[in-house]
């Protein structure tokens, strides 16, 4: 499965959706601000990792599944000419329609719960 993932800014949300490589054992392209990509860098896994500023790069190829965690439009205009199958989060598709999915969010808070019963952090 080819992975897209979009979180760009708050560092500390950066860390926490790492929890999400879990989910996804092949390939993960990620793509976030330029100072928090060190934190997905050397992770011993199939991730690319590209700055905001190299985001043309992941046009490269097709996604089974894009998780758009931002809701910002120049993100969601970015995903729209992006070819995939099947996306988690917002897409800015016209100047008026922002169409939300919201499975993702059940996902993040099902593996918290379940580390927590585990007695993991």
């Amino acid at each position: 499965m080819n992975v897209l993932i979009t979180k760009l800014g708050a560092t500390g949300d950066v860390v926490r959706t790492t929890t999400l490589l879990q989910k996804f054992p092949d390939h993960v392209t990620w793509i976030t601000e330029g100072k928090n990509a060190i934190l997905l860098q050397n992770l011993g896994r199939d991730i690319r990792c590209l700055a905001w500023e190299e985001r043309s790069e992941a046009a490269d190829r097709s996604y089974d599944l894009v998780i758009n965690l931002e809701d910002t439009i120049e993100v969601g205009l970015f995903i729209k000419d992006l070819r995939f199958n099947q996306l988690f989060g917002s897409l800015r598709r016209f100047r008026t329609e922002v169409k939300v999915y919201r499975g993702i969010a059940s996902l993040v808070r099902f593996e918290s719960r379940q580390r927590v019963r585990q007695g993991g952090c």
